[in-house]
């Protein structure tokens, strides 16, 4: 699946889960710390997959108006494409497992 998605769509498999948990969401913005709790990445995992959707323009982040120690993580366009054009190489790689 990694190898997939890297050759495919440039994006690692970390770097995909944290854009279907973002656009799962369904507001274009995720809590940080709720992200973490429900991603299966460390913490700090986490944030190397954040910073790497950042660098490439996939996400952004923005402070918390109300609680100044919150950050949420930001879809922009950009990353919604590239979520999209990688969904079906993910679930066609996830369908080939199955039928092994």
């Amino acid at each position: 699946m990694e190898k997939a998605l890297q050759d495919e769509h440039a994006i690692g498999l970390s770097e995909f889960e944290t854009l279907e948990r973002v656009v799962d969401a369904n507001c274009g913005k995720y809590r940080m710390s709720d992200l973490a709790r429900d991603i299966h990445l460390s913490q700090s995992a986490l944030s190397r997959a954040v910073a790497r959707l950042e660098r490439d323009g996939l996400v952004g982040r923005d402070m918390c108006i109300e609680d100044r120690r919150a950050v949420f993580v930001c879809l922009t366009d950009k990353g919604k494409q590239v979520y999209e054009q990688a969904l079906p190489t993910h679930r066609a790689v996830l369908s080939r497992a199955w039928d092994s």
